[in-house]
């Protein structure tokens, strides 16, 4: 995560997480400060998107680190995202 936002717990009472009936395969996020880390126990083949909430703490201009997945037990297969740079204002 961008060092200047702060991962949304989606677990507490006051944040409404997972409307709309998608279909949800992770079994377990887990959100630090550095960063946020999903565990599956199925994913099949294709394009996958986990959607999550961030807060911006701070103004500036920040570099978001490339996202990256991989399987516990095969770490020759890998995935990797762009990075880019994430600019908030006052």
């Amino acid at each position: 995560m961008p060092a200047c936002t702060e991962a949304v717990n989606g677990t507490l009472n006051t944040t409404a997480i997972g409307e709309g009936g998608g279909r949800y395969y992770w079994s377990h996020p887990d959100l630090r400060d550095e960063k946020a880390v999903f565990f599956s126990t199925y994913l099949w083949e294709g394009v996958h998107e986990y959607t999550y909430l961030i807060r911006a703490t701070t103004a500036g201009s920040f570099r978001a680190m490339p996202a990256e997945v991989m399987p516990m037990y095969e770490p020759e297969v890998w995935g990797r995202s762009r990075s880019d740079v994430l600019d908030i204002d006052r």
